[in-house]
């Protein structure tokens, strides 16, 4: 494999930036023409296995119909025909509307009304589609008129039969004309005046965008700050309850194994809803609204290629293919540099008030998200291997779609062109939020989906955070208040990481995004735990680990403010406390007063350089103590030395005396 080949060569892993790295790759490993060609053919293979197929949904509907005569399970045998819909081609119409026929049959059968007449519906439109005029085609709009009826919409099968009725007469046969007599006459008894007040339910989709869009509460406002970065604060008091954020997120990717339960474009649960894409067999929408979006907006891009892109680096890659799709990948490219530093949160603010234009809209969204934090500097040598491989896949595969390189074929942009993508990997690593789903009791059933908001993902992160966060059915992510927030309060939401977490846990889980939590829990424990005394401020300061086991600096959880160099305090801590424990078990057998006096000065510098709150801060002052107050009682020593001794170590706990005496009962020395 490519990425074990690259994990142990010496020379990549020497290589300190992304253009060293992918250049090396494409001049050492394989060139980018190579990694066209093997990706070409799968993308061939794909497109073949995840394309229509006439052969196979006739199988399916061959199975179905076996065990619909043999009464086997509905929904096996419903399986059957769905997969039969799904792997038809759209040319075969026939095919298509006599399986639609089936389902319908089928629901209509077990008094599933609303699903049967979203099915013959499917097979109405299908018919009207391919102009077929056949007297399964009137047959079908009787059905329809049943159905309607049997969902209570008596105004729309009232119309519906008008309009059958102004068809010639002798298109029908007798028993069709008679059958739909007696549903008028039905119809016409069903309707008086206290129905026509009812408002019929709607059939329509709600029209939902499939581009970001976002509401955010008034008292709500977005800040820059150099120590925090942009958040969120409150500028009024904001009661607990309150929802201050509603936004759809700027790219959704559903998870595989729910592919078939939500709408690709609306995200809405389908139930029997079944309009698959007209070209292949991956992706299912509400209906041809929804599969018209889909197709317009992002699908047509990866259309028979979504496994494959999904197998690059699961979502991510999807991501990053569908945004660099929706704008061109010259467009995202020459936006990103032109964009250098010069783009803010509030110009994005204020482009997507003015521009009506959808693509205008696609553009300043684009340029939002290139805003987010990408951490690219921060990984390690197997995630820079992977990173890069998967980086130039997907270049590759833009490039298999778009054709950008015809426009561009110098190396120097392809370089920065893959460098781009690598850092966009990176960047929705840092930003997406989970949709789960939940059962009755809140266990976890599964994960629905990625989501990467543009707005949302400016919210910083507490343990004990004053707003919840959690999505609607439809993929709409919702921010509510869980306390009272006051004017001036940073807004915040948890990353995954609460108080009741065990604190190292906490750690390792944050330092996957690269920072450290100020929080207030999180501030108790870095106290208690091992750390270093800021020296601007008198905080605490812990450790920011980018790749384990180097660490590149320190940052105090009160002040902000790094310290570089931040392994020499940390080793400076860790020998005190080694050097304390020897003399505590040498002073046992030898209580010699250079020991005493050591034990002093090793006393004196971990109380500057980190904190008496601190567990292992209070065992070697314990130690030290000890020791020395086993030497002062020795008989041989002057009573002005004991004394002199005494005062030493008295200067230098007087400070802490409470945290000492709670923690060991320092009082009774």
């Amino acid at each position: 494999m490519l990425s074990v080949r690259l994990y142990e060569d010496e020379q990549f892993s020497q290589l300190n930036t992304n253009h060293e790295r992918i250049d090396y790759v494409l001049t050492n490993v394989w060139n980018f023409d190579k990694f066209r060609s093997m990706i070409e053919t799968n993308v061939q293979w794909n497109k073949v296995r995840y394309g229509k197929c006439l052969s196979t949904s006739q199988n399916y509907r061959e199975e179905g119909d076996k065990m619909m005569k043999h009464d086997f399970d509905t929904n096996q045998i419903k399986e059957a025909y769905v997969n039969a819909i799904i792997h038809a081609p759209m040319k075969y119409d026939e095919h298509l509307i006599q399986l639609y026929q089936k389902m319908s049959e089928i629901e209509r059968k077990h008094d599933k009304y609303e699903s049967a007449l979203y099915l013959i519906n499917r097979a109405i439109d299908i018919s009207q589609l391919w102009s077929i005029d056949t007297s399964n085609y009137l047959e079908m709009l009787v059905d329809k008129v049943e159905l309607l009826k049997l969902t209570q919409r008596f105004h729309s099968a009232q119309k519906l039969i008008h309009n059958l009725s102004s068809n010639d007469q002798q298109l029908f046969d007798t028993v069709l004309l008679n059958r739909l007599y007696e549903l008028k006459q039905d119809i016409d008894q069903l309707i008086d005046k206290s129905m026509l007040a009812t408002t019929e339910q709607n059939d329509i989709n709600q029209d939902y965008r499939s581009t970001c869009s976002f509401k955010i509460d008034s008292r709500c406002k977005i800040e820059t700050s150099s120590k925090v970065g942009r958040h969120f604060i409150a500028t009024d008091t904001i009661p607990s309850g309150e929802l201050i954020l509603n936004e759809r997120p700027y790219s959704t990717v559903l998870n595989k194994e729910f592919l078939r339960q939500k709408c690709s474009n609306c995200y809405r649960e389908l139930s029997f809803k079944l309009h698959p894409c007209s070209y292949c067999t991956e992706v299912l929408f509400c209906d041809s609204n929804c599969a018209k979006k889909a197709y317009d907006s992002f699908h047509r891009y990866e259309c028979r290629m979504l496994s494959m892109l999904f197998d690059i680096s699961h979502s991510s890659s999807l991501h990053v293919f569908r945004m660099i799709s929706r704008i061109g990948p010259i467009q995202a490219y020459d936006l990103e540099r032109s964009l250098l530093k010069t783009y803010s949160v509030d110009k994005f603010l204020c482009d997507i008030d003015q521009n009506n234009s959808k693509e205008l809209k696609h553009f300043c969204m684009y340029k939002m998200y290139t805003l987010l934090l990408d951490h690219d500097e921060k990984h390690e040598l197997a995630e820079n291997v992977q990173h890069t491989l998967n980086a130039i896949e997907i270049a590759v595969m833009l490039d298999l779609v778009h054709n950008y390189r015809h426009q561009r074929s110098d190396h120097k942009f392809l370089l920065d062109f893959i460098v781009m993508v690598m850092v966009d990997l990176r960047r929705i690593g840092y930003n997406v939020f989970g949709w789960q789903q939940f059962d009755s009791d809140w266990s976890l059933m599964g994960n629905i989906a990625n989501s990467l908001c543009l707005i949302g993902s400016l919210i910083n992160h507490s343990c004990v955070p004053n707003t919840q966060w959690g999505f609607s059915k439809n993929g709409i992510i919702q921010f509510v208040t869980n306390r009272t927030i006051e004017a001036g309060q940073e807004i915040t939401i948890s990353y995954g990481t609460y108080q009741t977490m065990d604190y190292e846990k906490r750690l390792r889980r944050l330092g996957q995004y690269h920072f450290q939590c100020n929080c207030n829990a999180c501030f108790d424990n870095v106290r208690h735990d091992l750390s270093v005394r800021c020296t601007n401020c008198d905080g605490p300061i812990m450790a920011i680990e980018y790749s384990s086991p180097l660490i590149h600096f320190g940052l105090c959880t009160l002040c902000h403010n790094t310290m570089d160099k931040f392994n020499e305090p940390v080793n400076r801590l860790n020998q005190i406390i080694q050097s304390v424990s020897t003399i505590y078990h040498i002073f046992k057998l030898i209580p010699l007063e250079c020991f005493a006096q050591q034990s002093i000065e090793l006393m004196e510098s971990i109380c500057k350089l980190s904190f008496t709150s601190s567990r292992p801060v209070i065992t070697t002052i314990f130690k030290c103590s000890k020791s020395i107050r086993n030497f002062i009682k020795e008989d041989h020593l002057e009573l002005d030395h004991r004394t002199q001794i005494s005062l030493s170590i008295v200067n230098i706990l007087v400070d802490h005396f409470d945290i000492l005496c709670n923690e060991f009962g320092l009082s009774q020395m």
